[in-house]
């Protein structure tokens, strides 16, 4: 789960940007095919 004071958009918006470039994950992925199965993003108001 991520929680910002940002949209839930924006926040699914990074969470996904960061799945694609995070340096540790794509390394560990090498020749092996992992999918982001689910997240949930939630805006707090202030």
């Amino acid at each position: 789960m991520a929680w910002g004071w940002a949209t839930e958009a924006t926040i699914r918006d990074l969470i996904v940007h960061t799945d694609r470039v995070a340096e540790i994950h794509n390394s560990l992925r090498r020749g092996a095919d992992v999918t982001l199965s689910g997240f949930e993003a939630v805006s707090v108001s202030r």
